[in-house]
């Protein structure tokens, strides 16, 4: 398994380092050709995630004091203390992210919803996926959209530091290094080639799909199935309508999003992006087929853990 990820690391370089490179060269651009009255985004601006990074940790602290002792009624396995601490563990993390994706995607939508930032297909009014890149790399931001990006970024640095402090022991380490190491480069790559407005769509519907998937994790957990069947089936729903439907379609679309002529050179950074996103649709697509396996495996097992 080291052996595969050496070839995952040798490969997330290969994407990473050229996506930073590009990044780089259209924020050195942005900062000395911003129309006057403009604000391009800011390396210093990332102070503002630094409060954001302490509230999240404060905000699992208080939420695993609370929920603990109520979730540890509900899980099975009451008459084996070791596999009733063990999915109230497993239940209460679930409750964590699920308490960070209600935030985070609440604060999203009453930002975006009357904007041209957040299309149909996600609960918007008035949006649309042109909306995102007019002007680019100048695009109009609404107002706190920049914001709310940055508590995307600080759940993601967090949820990194997190990992590397207290989860060295966890079987699924690499995986979950990938992931958020790669969380953290498309938002850092989105803030400061100001392409936002996919940045922060991109980063609300993974949050907006991840709130059922947490849910049914919850009760995966507990001895209640209905709830379990409801809320899994639910999670099917919204993997296949936003991360397959939703991301399908802005990648699509992505394939064929270009600076103006006479920013040309900048074009490689939107090749690169396109590389990489097609590569964690793919993962998207493993994902269902995964969550697929859960049904059939509940089926034959009458097991409601995660596979």
């Amino acid at each position: 398994m080291n052996r595969v990820f050496n070839y995952v690391w040798v490969a997330l370089s290969c994407i990473l380092l050229p996506y930073f490179y590009f990044t780089a060269r259209i924020y050195l651009y942005g900062q000395k050709n911003a129309p006057q009255g403009y604000r391009y985004p800011r390396i210093s601006d990332l102070w503002v995630m630094l409060p954001g990074v302490v509230a999240f940790a404060v905000i699992q602290r208080v939420v695993l004091y609370f929920a603990t002792p109520l979730i540890r009624k509900w899980v099975k396995s009451q008459d084996d203390p070791e596999l009733c601490a063990k999915y109230t563990k497993k239940s209460c993390e679930s409750f964590v992210k699920l308490t960070f994706y209600l935030i985070l995607c609440s604060w999203t939508n009453y930002i975006l919803k009357e904007t041209d930032w957040l299309p149909w297909y996600c609960g918007g009014k008035f949006g649309s996926f042109d909306a995102l890149n007019e002007n680019m790399p100048f695009t109009e931001t609404p107002l706190y959209a920049y914001e709310c990006f940055l508590m995307f970024l600080a759940l993601y640095v967090y949820q990194l530091i997190d990992l590397l402090t207290s989860g060295l022991d966890r079987p699924d380490f690499n995986e979950m290094l990938c992931h958020h190491i790669c969380a953290v480069s498309c938002t850092l790559c989105a803030i400061y080639s100001n392409t936002l407005g996919t940045g922060i769509l991109v980063a609300y519907i993974h949050a907006l799909s991840d709130i059922p998937v947490n849910t049914s994790r919850i009760f995966a957990s507990m001895k209640y199935v209905t709830p379990m069947l409801v809320s899994y089936f639910m999670m099917l729903a919204g993997w296949i309508w936003l991360r397959i439907g939703c991301l399908g379609y802005i990648l699509y679309r992505l394939w064929g999003r270009r600076f103006s002529a006479d920013l040309s050179r900048f074009d490689p950074f939107f090749t690169v992006e396109c590389l990489f996103s097609t590569v964690l649709y793919g993962l998207h697509i493993h994902w269902l087929r995964l969550i697929l396996l859960m049904i059939l495996h509940y089926k034959k097992t009458g097991a409601t853990t995660d596979l």
